[in-house]
């Protein structure tokens, strides 16, 4: 349960398995090393669509 001031949780069911701020931090850790080397290639490419479906969104929107 959160209180004022906390996020809530997650309304996603499968993401309220994990700690939100791991996921977080792991969420920062990959995005930092997609955006230090600029070089998204078909497997980063193919790892990011699969998110997408798993967290239902579009991978359109992030041009895949």
């Amino acid at each position: 349960m959160f209180t004022s001031g906390s996020k809530p949780p997650c309304s996603r069911p499968r993401l309220q398995n994990f700690d939100a701020a791991d996921l977080q931090r792991r969420f920062d850790d990959d995005l930092n090393k997609l955006t230090a080397d600029f070089d998204f290639d078909k497997t980063e490419q193919a790892i990011v669509r699969e998110a997408c479906y798993s967290l239902d969104l579009s991978p359109h929107e992030f041009d895949l």
